[in-house]
């Protein structure tokens, strides 16, 4: 186990895809503290990120305090309040589903945080059990790595964890309202101790769509029509008909809901099986990220001319991850295509967009003057653009 310079490492509370947390006692004021251990494949601008946020917040006791970062053996660790009782999910995993009172006690603290982040144009982006931790009745939000800040197009899905998107996602787009999806899953969790949909990292990318789109949530029998229609309000499908925080903050004023919401779906004109079929449906129904992966399924079977042509559609729309599709097919010669000229003109596009990839593969024609005139300066500078966006590629060549 990792031992740290001043402090006694305890315990090992937890680990993920970014970080590993580890219970420390510090050796003179014999005080625990958490030490959030990053993982050295995580790119520093992220890390950046969260430390700016916490930074912002840290004054306010309503959010988990935080007591500085530092750099240690070339890791950042952030350290942080100890939370003894761990996260949402190892919570409900030993102690079932929560009563309706602790329920929305939990629900109206994570209301309030977001209350003051939204305010200051921060949209966690992240929610889910793992990322809220449990002390009796309080809770708090963490990992704010991939929060947004201010209403965007994401031109993808950005999470970690796609099981917790909200439908707006598919179509790359993010807002206030799509941290109150992501609390009504949260709602939904405590309830009935089992993720919405009974969603699973068993299914498939297209399952895991089919049930954000065009499934309605089941409740358990004995739950209040309050609650469900407090869960209708949080959960539904089109974000303008969504709750926002200030209706649920009124909610809890109140304890009653005026409006009585209905989820809208969109409906399945048959039942879709496979992958392929799935994207494809929601295709039709101009959805981004299905047909982004629909045009990928082409490309595997090798029906060239038909991706491309939804790539076209894409990059009409703005999808720069399209844009850099059409710059590889261009540039590999797929389906005999090679253009260099094509390919640069789409990575060039794409990059002026901020695609982190893009960047990179333009930056590539610079240095190997493919297509273009050599500029080896320019090269690095995109290079070094790219890197700091995450694409870790890009450091190969700084």
């Amino acid at each position: 186990m990792i031992q740290f310079r001043g402090y006694e490492t305890l315990s090992k509370i937890g680990s993920g895809g970014f970080s590993t947390v580890y219970e420390v006692l510090h050796k003179k004021t014999k005080q625990k503290f958490a030490l959030k251990v990053f993982n050295q494949k995580v790119c520093e601008e992220q890390i950046k990120k969260e430390y700016r946020i916490l930074e912002q917040f840290k004054d306010d006791k309503i959010f988990l305090s935080f007591y500085g970062a530092t750099l240690f053996n070339n890791r950042y660790i952030f350290k942080m309040q100890l939370i003894k009782r761990g996260n949402l999910k190892q919570y409900i995993l030993s102690n079932g589903y929560l009563n309706n009172i602790d329920a929305k006690a939990i629900l109206h603290n994570l209301i309030k945080q977001l209350q003051i982040a939204h305010s200051n144009n921060i949209i966690h982006n992240d929610i889910k059990p793992e990322n809220v931790l449990i002390d009796n009745n309080r809770a708090y939000l963490i990992d704010w790595g991939v929060a947004s800040h201010g209403v965007q197009e994401s031109q993808g899905i950005n999470l970690t964890d796609n099981l917790f998107v909200s439908p707006e996602h598919y179509n790359c787009k993010i807002n206030f309202k799509t941290d109150i999806y992501a609390l009504g899953h949260i709602l939904y969790y405590m309830l009935h101790g089992k993720l919405l949909y009974e969603l699973s990292l068993t299914m498939s990318d297209g399952e895991v769509m089919l049930n954000h789109l065009s499934k309605v949530p089941e409740y358990r029998d004995d739950l209040s029509e309050e609650l469900k229609n407090l869960l209708n309000g949080m959960l539904c499908k089109d974000y303008k008909d969504r709750m926002s925080l200030d209706d649920l903050s009124l909610y809890f004023q109140t304890n009653k809901l005026e409006t009585i919401y209905k989820i809208k779906v969109i409906k399945l004109e048959t039942k879709l099986l496979k992958d392929e079929d799935i994207f494809k449906f929601y295709g039709l129904k101009n959805i981004v990220i299905a047909q982004f992966r629909y045009a990928l399924y082409l490309e595997s079977i090798q029906e060239y001319k038909k991706a491309i042509d939804i790539y076209i559609h894409l990059a009409s729309r703005n999808f720069t991850r399209a844009m850099n599709n059409l710059g590889y097919i261009y540039e590999t010669g797929i389906g005999d295509t090679k253009n260099y000229k094509k390919s640069n003109f789409w990575y060039s596009k794409a990059a002026s967009m901020g695609n982190a990839m893009a960047m990179y593969n333009i930056a590539l024609s610079y240095l190997q003057g493919r297509g273009i005139l050599k500029d080896t300066a320019y090269a690095t500078k995109l290079f070094t653009m790219s890197a700091k966006k995450c694409y870790k590629k890009a450091n190969k060549y700084l």
